[in-house]
Order: C-alpha cells, then sequence, then structure tokens
C-alpha cells in the first residue's frame, strides 16, 4: 500500500470520527424512537432492548445530556471497525478489509445512525459482527473464534433478536450446505445457541423483541429506500458486485457463497447489517477493479456515471429549497455540501476511465465522508433555528400544573424537554384526548398540539403561540390560564 493511498485512509477514517461526534450536543432530540428512549429513560423506565439499557447508563444527572446520550452509537461505530479488522484481516487481506471500512464510513447512512441515540446502530454493526465472526470460524474452527463469535452473537441478539437470528441462522444453514466447509458449523452450532441466547435472555425478560427502539423497521419500502440511498456513493462497485457473486454463485465460487448468503439473509431478516454487508461487496470489486481481467468495469463505470447525473439533479433540487426554507444561508448550505459531494463524485468519474486508483479511492470515500460533515455543519444549524423553538419555549412549563404535548406521528420530543422542567408532563396521542384536556383539564394547564388538531376547537380567552415541532410541521401552544 502507497503513501498516497496511506493517507487517503487515515484521513478518511480521522474525518468519520469527526463526523461522529460534530453537532452531538447542540442538535436537539429527533422525535421518534430517539425521543422515546429518552422519555422513558428520565422516568427510570428503560426497556430491555441493549441498546436502551446502555443510553439510560448515560443519563445520571438531572437534565438530559445529550453528548452522553449520543455518545455509544460514536463508540461503537469505532469499536465495531477495530473487531472487524480483527476478524476479517487474515481473510480477504488489509487492503480490501481497509476498502470495507473506508466505504461504511462514506456511506450515507451508518454514520448518521451512529449519531442517533437509538437501536438502530446497534442492530447494524453487531449483527454484521457476528455474521464475520461466523466466516472467521468457519475458514478457521479454533476455539477463540468460538468464543468471540457467541460473545458477539449474543449482543446481536440483544440488540436485534428476531432480525438477527433470521440473519445469522439463515447464513448459517446456507454455508453449512453450500460451502466446501460447512460441515465445521455443525460444532459451532449457531442455531441452537441462537435459540438458546434468545430463550434464556427472554426469560430472565432481558429481551425486547418490539422495534420501539429503532428508527428503521417493518416498513420494507422505507428499509429498501435508505439502504439504496446509503451507499450512493460507491452505487457502481455495488452493482457489479452483486451482479458477480450471483453469476459465480453457479459455479460455487467461495467468496460468492460467502456473500450472497449474508446478502439474502440480511435481506429476508430486514437486518440492517445489510449496508456494511454491501460494503464488503463493493470493497472486492474496488479491489479487481484495476486487474486487467476484471470483466464489470463497463458496469461500474456506467453506475459511476448515472449517480454522476442523479447527484446533479439532486443538487439543483437541494439548492432550490434551500434557498426557498432558509434564504441565502440554506442556499450557501446546500452548495457547500452537495456541490463538494457532487465534484467529487466526478473526481471517482474520473479515476474510473482513467484507471487511476488515487481518483477513484479519493472520489469514493470523501464524497460520502464530507457529505456528511458538511451537512451536520452546514445544514443542522439552519435546521436548528425552527426545531430548537420546542426547547426554549418549555423552559417556562414548571410553573403549570399540567403540560401535555400532542403526538402526531413518532413520539415527539418536546415531550422530553418539558419533562425536565415539569414531572407532570403527559402525551395526548390522539386530537380527542387533546379535546377532551381543553374542555376538562385543569387549568394553568400548558398543551403544545400540532395545528392541524386545532380544528374548530373554540380558543377564545386561551393564550396561543405557533411554531415548529418538527422542520415543516407547524405547531401551537396553547396555554389554559389561571381562572
Amino acid at each position: 500500500m502507497g503513501n498516497k493511498e496511506t493517507y487517503i485512509f487515515t484521513s478518511a477514517f480521522l474525518l468519520l470520527a469527526a463526523n461522529l461526534l460534530i453537532g452531538n450536543n447542540f442538535t436537539s432530540l429527533w422525535s421518534g424512537a430517539e425521543a422515546f428512549l429518552a422519555w422513558r429513560a428520565a422516568q427510570g423506565q428503560a426497556g430491555a432492548h441493549l441498546a436502551e439499557q446502555v443510553l439510560a447508563l448515560t443519563q445520571t444527572g438531572a437534565g438530559l445530556d445529550l453528548i452522553a446520550w449520543r455518545m455509544p452509537g460514536a463508540i461503537l461505530a469505532l469499536l465495531s471497525g477495530v473487531a472487524y479488522y480483527i476478524f476479517s484481516r487474515r481473510l480477504v487481506g488489509q487492503k480490501v478489509v481497509l476498502y470495507t471500512l473506508a466505504l461504511c464510513a462514506s456511506s450515507l447512512l451508518l454514520p448518521n445512525l451512529a449519531k442517533l441515540g437509538t437501536a438502530d446502530i446497534w442492530g447494524m454493526l453487531l449483527p454484521w459482527l457476528a455474521y464475520a465472526a461466523l466466516i472467521r470460524y468457519l475458514k478457521q474452527p479454533e476455539w477463540s473464534w468460538q468464543l468471540g463469535f457467541y460473545i458477539v452473537f449474543a449482543l446481536a441478539i440483544g440488540a436485534a433478536p428476531l432480525s438477527s437470528l433470521v440473519f445469522i441462522g439463515g447464513a448459517a444453514a446456507w454455508l453449512y450446505f453450500l460451502h466446501p466447509d460447512g460441515q465445521r458449523l455443525w460444532r459451532l452450532n449457531p442455531w441452537a445457541a441462537g435459540l438458546a441466547i434468545a430463550g434464556i435472555a427472554h426469560l430472565a425478560q432481558w429481551l425486547a423483541w418490539d422495534s420501539y427502539a429503532f428508527y428503521f423497521s417493518g416498513s420494507w419500502g422505507r428499509y429498501l429506500l435508505f439502504n439504496f440511498l446509503g451507499v450512493l456513493p460507491f452505487l457502481g462497485f455495488v452493482a457489479s458486485g452483486v451482479w458477480e457473486h450471483f453469476q459465480r454463485l453457479r459455479g460455487k465460487e467461495e467468496f460468492a457463497v460467502l456473500y450472497a448468503g449474508g446478502l439474502l439473509f440480511a435481506l429476508l431478516g430486514q437486518s440492517l447489517a445489510l449496508q456494511p454487508i454491501l460494503a464488503m461487496i463493493a470493497a472486492r470489486q474496488m479491489q479487481n477493479y484495476f486487474d486487467e481481467r476484471f470483466p464489470y468495469r463497463g458496469m461500474v463505470k456506467g453506475g459511476g456515471v448515472l449517480h454522476l447525473v442523479a447527484a446533479a439533479c439532486g443538487l439543483i433540487l437541494i439548492l432550490i429549497g434551500g434557498f426557498f426554507l432558509y434564504g441565502g444561508a440554506g442556499f450557501r448550505a446546500g452548495l457547500a455540501a452537495s456541490g463538494l459531494y457532487w465534484a467529487l463524485s466526478f473526481v471517482a468519474v474520473i479515476g474510473l476511465v482513467g484507471l487511476n486508483r488515487v481518483y477513484v479511492l479519493l472520489g469514493t470515500f470523501f464524497s460520502g465522508i464530507l457529505l456528511t460533515t458538511f451537512f451536520w455543519l452546514q445544514f443542522s444549524p439552519l435546521m436548528e433555528g425552527e426545531r430548537k423553538w420546542v426547547q426554549d419555549i418549555t423552559e417556562g412549563a414548571a410553573g403549570y400544573d399540567a403540560v401535555w404535548v400532542g403526538q402526531e406521528g413518532g413520539f415527539p420530543a418536546t415531550a422530553v424537554y418539558a419533562l425536565q422542567q415539569n414531572s407532570k408532563t403527559a402525551v395526548a396521542e390522539t386530537p380527542e384526548r387533546a379535546q377532551e384536556v381543553l374542555e376538562a383539564g385543569p387549568d394553568n394547564t400548558l398543551l403544545l398540539l400540532p395545528l392541524e388538531w386545532m380544528g374548530q376547537a373554540d380558543t377564545s380567552g386561551l393564550e396561543l403561540s405557533a411554531g415548529l415541532l418538527n422542520p415543516f410541521h407547524p405547531a401551537i401552544w396553547v396555554r389554559v390560564p389561571l381562572e
């Protein structure tokens, strides 16, 4: 590995570490899973999800410490990179492992999930590491790798039980029947181990089967769309890799069997581990692209050009949307983020056409990494100007006898901030419940409701204050004053 490549990898991983920390302290809670977990943690009601238990440990003070709340995801992402390097370096080579990790850093999904205080990043990385440990044991059936697999698999089940059991159990069965050394898995027996771990944890009430701790669960459309968007910076390599592996599956070529099984059962289990598995597939394509015998250069270049055209269209839309929402500041933020993304994607295409490895690595890795960086540095502060309204207005909640927050869609982050000021905060899950509070609730009550909930309600004599519950979601404070 040359000096230029070493510099590129070092810069990419340093930028990833910075991305995982940028803005975590001033970015408000996101409504939905993150807000719901923070709500439960603040009331000492953390559930059995592994991620939820760890997140609850970070909240020891009276207020919500956002840096500590989001730190476990960042630490997990960095440690997972180290663990994957240990599991896979001897099997696929150091360069392919580094390509895989750099592509994960370039993903538009993985680093951003690592910045959230939810179970998503846990459900992505721990099953992926369990699969890497499974492959390592398959190739080197020693007790140390067997123990390592059991530990990581147990953590994966704690993070995402159902998807992990389907993913790892199905992939192990695939390898057992199709891989030449598949019989070695009988001694490992991941099927019995998985059921035993899940059964014991369930009986001990250490396991949560529902999906409230995740943003990505249940919806196939959302799952496939965001995984597709996540691999956009290296879409050409993913397309050629998936095609090649399934073509070579007919001859039971080893890596085709290994990666196709992981890809298939990650999809069937709707596991978020699909994202790093696609990075694994793309990394081998990136390594082989510069071999003159590589047969899929046209597909890689075609994917790169199509991505470049799509990125140009996206750039125009982002500039228009940024200006419409935030004026000149939004236009400049959009130009800084998406303009740099397009320029680096263009560098990658030049490298693909000219067979310049440095250009390909530079453009592919840094397009996604810097887009994430500039989003959190440029766009997030603009959005925060609107989202922080709920924090500012809840500062006066302590003087009320009751505080109610309307829930439209995901669990409202506003409820968490109100709870920090007033322990008598509750959530109204329907407009009818909010109307009951308006009509029969106690005096000196404070309500935050989505604007559309007001309908034809009589608001005479009430104090109203409008703002945004979330970006693009108008809301209104309704104060029921003392008689």
